[in-house]
């Protein structure tokens, strides 16, 4: 903080400035006529007296005539500051004094505001490149922006080469059996061709059976065997007496039995009816077939062949089983309109092949 001064003391410096400038003046004007006297020494200050109250303002005299400097007698006690008279004019430039010696350092003022910005320098030259720094750690990631239009289908690259052929997989299982197809037309027979000569040690026997009945598959979940009342032709092959389900070969050799079947149900819902084969009573490993049917108006015609080897008096014979018991092998009766033969509720064929 800068030191405060009280107005007397102010007023006092003032007139002790203009003394000093009116002795200035005096002796600049004694250089003209005489040399400079010894400079006394310093007086003591005397004490600084109670300002007194300003007087008016007297009319400026005339400038008398400088007389010659005398002695510099002791330094007064000082008056009371008068009026401020005019400026006078400058006088000449006096030779420059011995530099004094430094005086001591001043407290330190107080911050001056701080100035306006200067221009901004012109930019320094690229100092070089520092030293890489080590790698901060990962930020965290920023949200998924949204998926950007798919561009336009590049070329089609040229073909790589074939790679190896990798080892085969596992065989998958047997998927189930699909349902029987509509059995076809059937197509016009055709004439008898002339009978040809015996084979050599084969012997053909044969027959074939139908059923003019419709039959049911009930109770549900039984064993309901298939019956025939009709032969149509039989050498070495026979059925019991009508309706019968044992079809019997009278000689050994190997047979193929093929049978067709209008099955249909009179119950809703979706149920299945299984048909196979048994020899001598016992049923044949592996030789089910299952068909479907979804409602009352569904018809289906299985048709399948079996091949067995039988011995002389052996029997065979067709069973089947339905879920529901509604299952039907149905006889249809002939229409005309055209004029169509009756549909019979099952056929069988017996062929000996070997």
């Amino acid at each position: 903080m800068g030191r405060r001064f009280s107005a007397p003391t102010l007023i006092s410096v003032v007139a002790l400035v203009v003394a000093l400038v009116v002795l200035a003046y005096a002796l600049v004007q004694a250089n003209k006529t005489g040399s400079q006297g010894n400079r006394g020494a310093p007086g003591q200050a005397g004490a600084t007296g109670s300002p007194g109250q300003t007087g008016p303002s007297g009319s400026t005299g005339a400038a008398g005539s400088l007389g010659p400097q005398g002695p510099i007698g002791p330094a007064g006690s000082s008056g009371a500051a008068g009026t401020g008279g005019r400026q006078g004019a400058a006088g000449p430039k006096g030779a420059a004094g011995g530099v004094g010696p430094t005086g001591p350092a001043g407290a330190q003022g107080e911050t001056g505001a701080t100035g306006p910005s200067g221009p901004a320098g012109e930019t320094g030259a690229t100092g070089p490149k520092g030293d890489v720094g080590d790698q901060g750690p990962q930020g965290i990631q920023g949200p998924i922006g949204e998926t950007g239009p798919v561009g336009p289908e590049g070329p089609v690259g040229p073909q790589g080469d074939t790679g190896e052929t990798g080892a085969t997989g596992p065989k998958g299982d047997v998927g189930d059996q699909g349902p029987q197809g509509i059995q076809g037309i059937q197509g016009i027979q055709g004439e008898k061709g002339d009978t040809g000569p015996a084979g050599p040690g084969i012997t053909p026997y044969f027959g074939s059976f139908e059923s003019s009945s419709t039959q049911s598959a009930t109770p549900a979940s039984t064993v309901v065997p298939i019956t025939y009342n009709v032969s149509e032709l039989s050498s070495g092959v026979s059925i019991g007496a009508p309706p019968s389900s044992i079809v019997t070969v009278a000689n050994s050799g190997t047979y193929n039995f093929q049978f067709s079947a209008q099955v249909g149900k009179t119950g809703a819902g979706t149920d299945y009816l299984d048909i196979w084969p048994r020899i001598n009573g016992v049923n044949v490993p592996l030789s089910n077939s299952r068909i479907t049917l979804s409602s009352a108006s569904d018809r289906l015609v299985p048709s399948w062949n079996f091949l067995f080897q039988l011995n002389a008096g052996d029997s065979f014979e067709l069973v089947m089983s339905s879920s529901d018991g509604t299952f039907q092998l149905l006889d249809i009766p002939a229409a005309v309109g055209p004029l169509r033969p009756e549909v019979p509720s099952v056929i069988l064929t017996v062929s000996r092949v070997g």
